[in-house]
């Protein structure tokens, strides 16, 4: 099962379907008796690394709907996405909506907030860029089904949940590297100009990757205080101001 969310500024309840179906998940797995691995990770600083020029190059677009066609999830959207996925190349808007990105990026490199990169990074807070950085990771998104084969993954934008039927862990490392379309991937061809996702690279976040091995009364256990931990953190979010 793979489910992926972004953020609804109408309706936040479902994004957490995305963590707790996971566990659901796992849950299954220990009531057959079976082991299960859960593993959590993010990207470090995705945005700041993400080329949202990229998202409006034809190729890119081709590629993606090409992908997104081989699986059943994609095959049911296909018409949509790419109906979509055209209009938004072709609108005007969308190359005024890179240059404001771009007006960003120089003022935020003359001030000492970002580094220069040769890319257009996507601004935090902004609603069109967590779009964009959905789109962006989705390459990654069909690497992990083809690779891995999870028994279930989900992804809240840059954050991961893969559940695993077994004890042997994803090597998340090595993952990233084998993207398409990367700078840093083993997998391009063209590091140099940048690749199909442009100058947009992918690394772990330091200390944000966590395993549970789950089995027997104890793996029960530990999904029943993680579920604790996870609902708290939501309410808590859900009591910010806004």
């Amino acid at each position: 099962t793979t489910e992926i969310y972004t953020l609804s500024l109408h309706d936040a309840l479902p994004i957490w379907r995305w963590r707790d179906d996971g566990l659901n998940g796992a849950a299954e797995l220990v009531r057959l008796g079976r082991p299960a691995l859960i593993q959590t990770f993010d990207l470090r600083s995705f945005y700041y690394r993400a080329d949202a020029a990229a998202v409006l190059k034809q190729p890119f677009m081709d590629k993606l709907v090409e992908e997104a066609k081989l699986t059943r999830a994609g095959r049911s959207r296909a018409a949509d996405s790419i109906r979509a996925l055209q209009a938004a190349i072709d609108d005007p808007l969308s190359s005024i909506l890179l240059d404001r990105f771009s007006a960003w990026r120089d003022v935020a490199i003359q001030d000492g907030l970002l580094r220069s990169g040769g890319h257009v990074p996507l601004p935090i807070g902004c609603s069109s860029a967590r779009i964009l950085a959905n789109v962006l990771l989705a390459p990654l998104d069909r690497e992990i089904e083809r690779a891995v084969r999870p028994w279930y993954f989900g992804r809240y934008v840059d954050d991961y949940l893969l559940v695993s039927d077994g004890e042997e862990r994803v090597d998340v490392e090595l993952l990233l590297k084998n993207v398409p379309g990367l700078t840093n991937s083993a997998a391009n061809d063209s590091a140099d100009s940048g690749g199909l996702l442009g100058r947009t690279s992918l690394e772990l976040a330091d200390g944000k990757e966590r395993d549970f091995y789950l089995t027997g009364t104890s793996g029960s256990e530990t999904l029943s205080q993680m579920r604790a931990t996870f609902d708290r953190l939501s309410s808590e979010r859900r009591l910010l101001p806004s």
